[in-house]
């Protein structure tokens, strides 16, 4: 099957569905590339996961067409044309902020000050 048939009938699928016209214009622009790469659409997870690692630098692009394709692909797998070959895993998407790790060690000592606290308050109530 040719790639362009395959995204005509998935953006076809997203206005039944009734998705915003940002998201399925998004969704075309993201599936310019992979058409570009990709004139018959790929069935085999190696060309996927080179396409995505080689040819897209940036991480937070290659996530937002990682996510694409799965969609694609899941829309094609519902309909029986072609099973998901996306590799599974994450391709990389960069972490904002701090780990949930280096965040909680600061709060464990001030939960006992708070008991002591309240236990002070409560004897002195007695």
């Amino acid at each position: 099957m040719q790639t362009q048939d395959a995204i005509k009938l998935f953006i076809a699928d997203c206005y039944d569905r009734g998705l915003t016209q940002r998201t399925i214009e998004s969704y075309a622009s993201r599936l310019k590339h992979f058409k570009l790469a990709f004139p018959e659409l790929p069935i085999d997870s190696f060309s996927i996961h080179r396409f995505l690692t080689r040819d897209i630098k940036k991480k937070s692009v290659r996530y937002e067409i990682r996510k694409t394709l799965l969609a694609l692909y899941g829309f094609l797998e519902r309909q029986n044309i072609s099973a998901n070959p996306i590799p599974p895993g994450k391709v990389g998407r960069p972490k904002k902020g701090k780990s949930l790790e280096k965040l909680g060690g600061g709060g464990s000592d001030i939960i006992p000050q708070r008991i002591e606290l309240h236990i002070y308050i409560h004897q002195a109530a007695d």
